[in-house]
């Protein structure tokens, strides 16, 4: 059985390593990307290698939402967590976004919310 495949991609160093290792620690395979632009081309070359995305908001070379708009015009059906550490970005995602995890966030919140995501994607009606 393969492992699920998860992309994380932050610009914070510190969030992005802890992240990945929460994730490893919960049983998932990792890709960890601090650009956005280098998380959207190894996105490109395998987007059926990644089960879900998990991208901070705010990031220098392309915020959160639009990569989650490139990375959906390639896999629509790709499930997608947005991360935000700024008081309000937390309560709503864009139409794109299937969750909102407010940083900093605990182990049991990002797992709450990684698998309430994935199994919502795995009852989702097929298009």
């Amino acid at each position: 059985m393969t492992k699920t495949r998860i992309m994380v991609v932050d610009d914070e160093p510190a969030v992005l390593s802890i992240s990945g290792q929460m994730l490893e620690r919960l049983g998932y395979e990792v890709e960890i990307h601090s650009c956005a632009i280098d998380a959207l081309a190894s996105f490109e070359r395998d987007p059926e290698g990644f089960d879900l995305v998990i991208t901070d908001r705010t990031m220098p070379s392309m915020t959160g939402e639009e990569l989650t708009g490139r990375i959906l015009q390639i896999q629509p059906e790709m499930p997608v967590i947005l991360c935000s550490g700024r008081d309000g970005d937390g309560k709503a995602g864009n139409k794109q976004t299937h969750r909102v995890l407010r940083k900093p966030f605990r182990i049991r919140e990002l797992e709450d919310a990684v698998r309430k995501t994935l199994d919502e994607q795995l009852l989702a009606p097929s298009a």
